[in-house]
């Protein structure tokens, strides 16, 4: 026992992992000597991990398929990838099992051997004794439904599980006894009209009510399986409580984000208009008597009230784009034409930081989008490439069509991105900073208009993206729209 561990320690194989594992694992050597079993596949087998170890594998498989056995694992060696091979097991009650066996060759100072997960075939006809044997030790709650969907059988943790004694189960059905509520009842009837009908059924996430405990969240599992060529349901259960809850309250603290967010902006919102008028009635009314230092002050507070006024506006965008009540009714634009107008608009913007424009898109681009909010998309695109790329530099727009959409790329001569800038560059307020890292950039911005920019692509089913190769090289932006048929 130990020295099937050391072994596998030299090769930086977990062993607590493997011994956990409910798939049946097993190692052996270049001769074919088993060096490594997990309880699971002594389980499987029926043999105590002392009568496996050091023995031939061989030894285990049906006599007619170790030449075939052999000569698969000689020829598959190099390269060194995992490969699979159809085999009977020999169980020590002296029953044949149909296996599928996964094999992964290992090289070890130029010495082989071959870690193997061994599997049930779905066509397994398994002896019921041998089944009841599998399922007692069997580390989750299962359960064996026979063809008048009543329990045939299941072990000690399912009882602990639903909190009944096993032969109160047995002979009952699963829907007479109150375990499911509606919603759950169709899910599981669905479940198992699927796996009746040949199809492969998914694990649903069901809430069931124990006897005389409160519901808890499980995910079943389930399959058919043949025993002493009888067919039968076998549902495995995994208990998901606790992963339910967690998810529940996670929403509720993101939906109490978006409503603080949302009521806290309207809220500031009211006072900044007082702020911002006030400030331009000043302005407009009394600066011949004011002095220019007064008049300075005044028109600080007028700044930031706008640049704060900015600022709401953004974050009330994010809310509206992230809640599920967007409305969305695109209508046959040309895109081409939206980008020219929206340079138009933008001209002030780059031409105060002598910025030159070189745009080579299609002459037009006809796609079904919302003007309003492509305009915002691109603008928030070309004024992030505008802002972030040093005076008297060149930003060139392009257009191509690839894979049945329109491509538009912003490309800057700019400070460029990081890997780690890259990932979080389209995230709620992953601005990147540049003022003060050795980059003379002071950009203003509340970090949410490349997030919004996402959004709103994601909402017309285009993508978005950007590429750098790293500091100083500049960036390109992309976002994608898919071209009418």
């Amino acid at each position: 026992m130990n020295k099937s561990r050391n072994i596998l320690k030299e090769e930086g194989v977990s062993i607590q992992f493997l011994d956990f594992l409910t798939d049946p694992i097993i190692k052996i050597d270049n001769k074919f000597h088993l060096v490594y079993v997990n309880p699971s596949f002594c389980s499987f087998i029926g043999y105590k991990e002392s009568e496996l170890l050091e023995k031939p594998f061989l030894d285990f498989i049906r006599k007619e398929e170790r030449l075939k056995f052999r000569l698969k694992l000689s020829s598959q060696i190099e390269p060194l990838k995992e490969f699979t091979i159809e085999i009977n097991l020999l169980h020590n009650l002296e029953y044949s099992l149909s296996c599928g066996l996964l094999i992964q060759p290992i090289e070890n100072n130029k010495t082989f051997s071959f870690l193997i997960k061994v599997s049930f075939n779905s066509a397994n006809r398994f002896p019921k004794k041998l089944y009841e044997n599998l399922i007692a030790i069997f580390p989750l709650p299962i359960a064996l439904i026979n063809d008048n969907y009543n329990f045939e059988n299941c072990n000690q943790i399912l009882n602990s599980l639903l909190n009944y004694k096993k032969e109160e189960l047995l002979g009952r059905d699963p829907l007479d006894l109150g375990l499911f509520n509606l919603n759950s009842k169709e899910k599981v009837i669905n479940s198992l009209k699927n796996l009746l009908n040949g199809k492969k059924a998914k694990p649903i996430s069901i809430q069931i009510k124990p006897n005389k405990k409160e519901p808890i969240w499980v995910e079943m599992e389930s399959s058919i399986i043949c025993l002493d060529n009888k067919l039968y349901i076998q549902s495995v259960f995994t208990d998901i409580n606790e992963k339910i809850k967690a998810k529940g309250q996670i929403e509720e603290l993101t939906k109490f984000k978006k409503q603080l967010l949302s009521r806290t902006s309207h809220e500031l919102k009211t006072p900044l208009i007082s702020i911002k008028g006030f400030s331009n009635l000043l302005l407009e009314l009394y600066s011949n008597r004011f002095s220019k230092n007064i008049i300075s002050i005044i028109q600080e507070i007028k700044n930031g009230s706008e640049k704060l006024e900015n600022t709401i506006d953004m974050i009330l965008k994010t809310t509206f784009y992230d809640s599920k009540k967007t409305k969305f009714k695109p209508q046959k634009e040309d895109l081409a034409f939206l980008i020219r107008f929206t340079l138009k608009e933008l001209r002030g913007v780059y031409t105060s930081r002598d910025i030159k424009v070189n745009l080579n898109i299609h002459e037009k681009m006809e796609t079904h989008f919302e003007k309003e909010q492509i305009y915002e998309a691109f603008s928030n695109l070309f004024i992030n490439a505008v802002k972030y790329s040093p005076p008297n530099t060149e930003v060139e727009i392009r257009s191509e069509i690839r894979d049945n959409s329109y491509i538009i790329s912003i490309k800057d001569q700019g400070i460029g991105l990081t890997k780690q800038e890259v990932s979080k560059i389209f995230k709620p307020f992953g601005k990147i900073e540049r003022y003060g890292n050795g980059w003379d950039l002071e950009v203003g911005g509340s970090g949410l208009g490349l997030y919004i920019a996402k959004k709103i692509i994601k909402l017309h089913k285009g993508k978005i993206w950007v590429e750098s190769e790293g500091r100083e090289r500049g960036s390109i932006f992309y976002f994608s729209l898919p071209v009418i048929q």
